[in-house]
């Protein structure tokens, strides 16, 4: 009963060895860059129909649309988009240096200057 006992364990041994062998470990990710939610927003620039007084709508092109920022997740980096002043989402700042700021990986400078919702160098961490 001895030997038995022992050839069991063996054959236990050699049966994990081998699976192990043969079933690769799950892959090891990197840990993920996290930003603000806002960040991931896609960059909407909220085109809409400009109107007249009484609310009906213009056929005009409105040529001086204000320029403003979003955050590209996928390059990291911020570029610049024509805005409308209807619609749109929160993924648009007022200039570069605060979509960076406020976005970008690792950033160093202040966010607190621009005070975006409230959003503050201590609740990015």
């Amino acid at each position: 009963m001895n030997h038995l006992f022992k050839y069991i364990i063996l054959q236990n041994i050699v049966i994990t060895f081998l699976l192990s062998a043969i079933i690769p470990k799950p892959p090891v990710f990197p840990d993920s860059t996290r930003y603000p939610s806002i960040c991931y927003l896609p960059p909407d620039s909220a085109l809409c129909m400009p109107t007249d007084m009484d609310g009906n709508f213009i056929d005009e092109v409105i040529d001086d649309l204000p320029i403003k920022f979003y955050f590209d997740i996928a390059t990291e980096q911020c570029y610049p988009f024509g805005a409308q002043t209807c619609g749109g989402n929160e993924n648009n700042f007022g200039s570069e240096e605060e979509c960076q700021a406020i976005c970008k990986r690792n950033s160093k400078e202040v966010v607190d200057k621009y005070d975006k919702n409230n959003l503050t160098t201590s609740k990015m961490k």
